[in-house]
């Protein structure tokens, strides 16, 4: 052991010095990718520079081709035609840095008065040939558009006086190219942004006569189609998109100089020195241009490569290094801890060895069934609960097909359902409970729950864990209730009283045949509906008026009540309701007994209309016989008062008397006389 420690710090330590210098490498691969690629960068950028000059001019070539087809396809090309040509290029919008496109005349030195004439003749009044010489050969420009102020300056002009101009346009006489011209200040310029130019030439010769040889090129020149240039106009032009951190130069020659710097980019040219003494990187590109050279120097300003990508391979070797210590720490504290391991890995074993245990004796005293099956369907377990419930002894089932204890017409499927899971991963019932039944020893079937898990063994095969429950106790008591509920139905159903169960909020959840009778509602559409819909109240009441009554037997556990129900129909039912309040229930129950009272209502109300008749009766003949009464005072006064004047009437008076105590007695009223000294016998 103590050797093997030792063996792992070396590695250890070796580890951590390939690491570092593994992180060395990482630190000068990473700079050299970023200088590579900033050096790819600057390369493409300095070619496109150049291409992007090579396109303009290419296309400014094709402008003046334009122009010298125009005098081949015309006898002769008017100042009109000309300006329509120009203006049909939209030069200004199309080709940005051109200053016009014209054409400039060979005057011979005999000709030029004549020559004065007919141009001012053509409507360019104050025209004068502008220092034209008695050379062999001279030119005017005679049209030039579009013809603003500074074009107007140049007309006239005769560019063969100048060196640097002729020099081009020679070159284009005796080529029959275009020709591109020096380094030269435009006449077009004033004092005013004075900006570095060039010309273009492209000869025109006479038709109809050849032009093979230069002698016969310098016989037949009749002029030049051309175009000056402000070169800061053309280069705002032709930068496609702005350069960060690069600058550049362009120089009329092919050995720069500060004199022959035709165009400077960012780089003031007081301030530039060729070559940049701190460049990163810099390239020197020649442009042989219609035949004149130029010369484009692209060079890098500080800042070319970012911070990031500057900060990169030191932030990639500083975690590379990082990594390194923190995997050589890693592996020592591996080696410290390889006893501990050890030591760990022993315990792990035995605790591993007495959870086998105890799974043994979890399986041994288990009180459901476990049978345990491989992908043949081969019964590899079965606990003593197992061999209970299927009558099979363990020595006996174990290597049957578990089909023994399966019955039809499972049976003769359950190896195609095996197939089916190993083949797609598709079971049914694998990890779900479903109740089944057990084919006994005895041929018995026995109701149970199965559940099924997988187990993926090492080496890629599958067993399947069967777990039972005996069913047998619950499918009885499961019996047991439906037929107490087939009893409970039959009951309600059988019962002449309608019957309705609701919970809490009124919805109806139970109502048998003798409500459905009632009402003429199907049990199906009493289900849906709520028991508010039902009661025939006013609608400014039914709130109260419904609940009350569920409060009360909500209160006191019970009430009694009288209520009117609609029917399917539209025609009222009068029921004598009795509603028990229950909460024995999961959620609490209302059941509501309805006994059908509308003919006992309808008796009710006949006889309350009959003693509404019977009082009017007797009203009507209490108030006769109280006129009757009245009429027999009126008759006693006359009496009383023919008593005194009549002696001897007695007898009458007094049978008068009993006359009026009768009719007391009969109006409900106490007898008025006392007439008890009377025989009766003697009236």
């Amino acid at each position: 052991m103590p050797s093997k420690i030792f063996l792992s710090s070396i590695t250890t330590w070796l580890i951590l010095a390939f690491s570092l210098l593994f992180s060395g490498l990482v630190w000068y691969w990473t700079d050299q990718l970023v200088l590579q690629r900033a050096n790819d960068r600057f390369a493409f950028q300095s070619q496109e520079i150049k291409q992007n000059i090579i396109d303009r001019m290419d296309d400014y070539q094709s402008i003046l081709r334009g122009g010298v087809a125009l005098f081949k396809a015309s006898k002769s090309v008017e100042r009109h035609e000309w300006k329509n040509y120009v203006e049909g290029l939209n030069i200004q919008k199309y080709f940005p840095g051109i200053q016009g496109l014209g054409f400039a005349q060979v005057v011979t030195p005999g000709a030029l008065a004549r020559h004065e004439t007919l141009i001012r003749s053509q409507g360019v009044a104050d025209y004068r040939g502008k220092t034209l010489d008695r050379r062999p050969l001279n030119t005017a420009i005679i049209y030039l558009e579009p013809l603003d102020w500074r074009n107007q300056r140049a007309i006239g002009y005769d560019m063969f006086s100048e060196p640097v101009r002729r020099k081009a346009m020679e070159r284009a006489r005796d080529t029959g190219d275009a020709s591109l011209s020096g380094k030269v200040t435009l006449i077009q310029e004033t004092n005013h942004d004075v900006q570095n130019g060039f010309l273009i030439y492209q000869p025109v010769y006479r038709q109809g006569v050849s032009v093979t040889s230069v002698e016969e090129r310098r016989a037949a020149l009749e002029g030049y189609v051309y175009s000056p240039f402000r070169i800061d106009d053309l280069m705002q032009g032709l930068l496609r998109s702005s350069l960060t951190y690069v600058d550049f130069h362009l120089y009329d020659t092919a050995k720069p100089s500060p004199a022959t710097l035709l165009y400077a980019y960012k780089s003031k040219e007081d301030h530039f020195a060729y070559p940049a003494t701190t460049a990163l990187y810099d390239k020197r590109l020649n442009l042989d241009i219609d035949g004149h050279v130029w010369t484009l120097y692209v060079h890098t300003l500080p800042g070319y490569i970012s911070a990031y990508e500057a900060n990169l391979p030191f932030v990639l070797g500083t975690v590379s290094v990082a990594f390194s210590f923190l995997l050589f720490f890693y592996l020592r504290s591996l080696s410290h801890q390889y006893q501990q391991s050890l030591q760990l890995t022993n315990k792990i074993a035995s605790e591993l060895h007495n959870s086998e245990e105890s799974a043994h004796a979890l399986l041994e005293y288990a009180p459901d069934t476990v049978i345990v099956i491989d992908e043949s369907g081969i019964i590899q377990t079965c606990n003593p609960a197992g061999e209970k419930l299927s009558g099979w002894q363990a020595n006996e089932i174990i290597g049957k097909n578990v089909n023994s204890l399966i019955p039809s017409p499972h049976r003769e499927a359950h190896d195609s359902y095996l197939a089916r899971y190993l083949e797609s991963g598709e079971g049914r019932i694998i990890g779900i409970g479903r109740d089944v039944e057990l084919l006994h020893k005895d041929g018995t079937l026995i109701p149970v729950n199965l559940r099924i898990g997988v187990q993926r063994m090492s080496n890629g095969q599958c067993r399947f864990i069967g777990f039972l429950r005996d069913l047998t106790e619950r499918v009885k008591i499961d019996k047991a209730l439906k037929d107490r509920d087939l009893l409970f139905t039959s009951m309600i159903n059988a019962s002449t009283d309608g019957l309705l169960i609701a919970d809490q909020t009124g919805k109806l959840l139970e109502a048998n045949d003798a409500y459905c009778k009632y009402s003429g509602y199907s049990h199906e559409a009493l289900l849906k509906m709520n028991i508010r819909d039902l009661e025939a109240i006013e609608p400014i009441e039914s709130s109260d008026k419904v609940s009350l009554p569920m409060e009360i037997a909500n209160g006191k556990g019970s009430d009694l009540f009288e209520a009117t129900h609609r029917a399917q129909d539209g025609h009222l039912l009068d029921f004598e309701v009795s509603m028990t309040y229950t909460n024995q229930t999961e959620q609490p129950r209302y059941l509501s007994f309805y006994r059908d009272i509308t003919d006992r209502k309808r008796y009710q109300d006949n006889l309350s209309t009959q003693n509404l008749k019977l009082e009017a009766l007797v009203d009507a003949r209490t108030a006769e016989l109280q006129q009757q009464a009245a009429e027999l005072r009126t008759q006693y006064a006359f009496l009383e008062k023919a008593n005194r004047i009549m002696v001897g009437r007695e007898l009458d008076m007094i049978a008068l008397k009993q006359q009026v105590n009768e009719l007391a007695v009969q109006l409900g009223e106490p007898a008025r006389y006392n007439l008890s000294f009377l025989d009766k016998t003697d009236i």
